[in-house]
């Protein structure tokens, strides 16, 4: 744009500023920031958790038999995606509640060791929260790790 006048064929803009729309803003756009991982293992195991050797996990080993996995993740605040990461035979379900509130269903259905992913928003406090996995009615997945990262910056 060359000018911020109008044509003299345009008479209610012409020699005249009018602003349409203005948009403030203060700093710059950051990207998101990349998702961090924590893996199950390295969580407190209870009731029939067990920590297993696994060639194709990510940090080298799972959680299997799953009862009750709490795993304690640090946020800025605000709602972010919780990624869980594991392998399962068949359809079961990961039961997932985050800070005590209730605990949401997430079905995966799969046939072997290849790590599936489900996610589910949450919302995190600032500071450190309680991720807990847990299934007391069913055989779960295995739990290999869960990932959490904004939904947006």
């Amino acid at each position: 744009m060359d000018s911020i006048w109008a044509a003299a064929n345009a008479p209610n803009y012409y020699q005249k500023l009018r602003i349409d729309e203005l948009w403030l803003g203060w700093g710059h756009a950051s990207p998101a920031a990349p998702p961090v991982s924590y893996e199950a293992e390295k969580g407190r195991l209870r009731g029939t958790a067990v920590k297993v050797p696994c060639a194709t996990c990510s940090g080298g080993a799972k959680v299997t038999g799953l009862g009750d996995v709490t795993i304690n993740v640090q946020a800025r605040g605000g709602l972010y995606l919780l990624t869980l990461v594991g392998p399962t035979v068949g359809t079961h379900a990961w039961s997932v509640s985050v800070n005590g509130w209730p605990a949401a269903t997430t079905p995966v259905t799969g046939s072997g060791d290849t790590n599936l992913a489900r996610s589910i928003p949450v919302l995190l406090f600032p500071g450190f929260n309680t991720v807990r996995v847990v299934n007391s009615t069913d055989p779960a997945p295995d739990l290999d790790k869960i990932t959490v990262g904004p939904i947006w910056p």
